[in-house]
């Protein structure tokens, strides 16, 4: 909802906004999807069916990823909102997504660290240590960390596996 021109004010928010592609992408997280000019703040466009949002990324091809409570993880056009896929998350909630040239690597809350297909969604490679990711995993190059619900700073490396396809090669400190 805007108050007045310049300001946007939505009810609840938890996701830090993005600039992409000359617009300003917010979310509230029970108002939904707002594309806004980031010279007055005017709304472009709003997709209310996007709740629960809590993490946004832009990725290539001018898309967005969004990590909703809610809906799981979504990858939608940047210019319309319109749905490109959408996955639901196995166990947990979404963590914030980090975009890896055409690979999207997130959290689930109560589940593993995942390596999904920018193009499809579809599930690339998977990590599973039991108890769940806190925070948003850091990469270099070929190499990441992420930290477990239990503590546990868990590294791994970006990698092709058998076939040439990306995989999560994985070590513990």
């Amino acid at each position: 909802p805007l108050e007045r021109p310049g300001i946007f004010r939505p009810l609840d928010a938890d996701a830090t906004p993005v600039y992409f592609g000359g617009l300003l992408y917010a979310a509230s997280y029970s108002g939904g999807l707002y594309a806004l000019e980031p010279s007055n703040g005017s709304v472009r466009w709003l997709r209310k069916e996007y709740t629960g949002v809590v993490g946004i990324a832009a990725a290539p091809g001018e898309r967005l990823i969004l990590a909703s409570s809610e809906g799981g993880l979504v990858c939608v056009r940047a210019k319309d909102g319109e749905m490109v896929w959408k996955v639901q998350v196995k166990r947990g909630s979404p963590g914030i997504p980090l975009v890896l040239g055409d690979k999207v690597l997130y959290t689930e809350s109560r589940g593993g660290l995942v390596l999904r297909s920018l193009a499809f969604g579809k599930e690339v490679d998977r990590i599973e240590f039991g108890h769940g990711w806190g925070g948003v995993p850091v990469t270099h190059g070929h190499y990441g960390a992420a930290l477990s619900n239990s503590g546990v700073l868990f590294f791994f490396e970006i990698g092709k596996g058998e076939g040439r396809r990306a995989s999560l090669n994985s070590s513990f400190p």
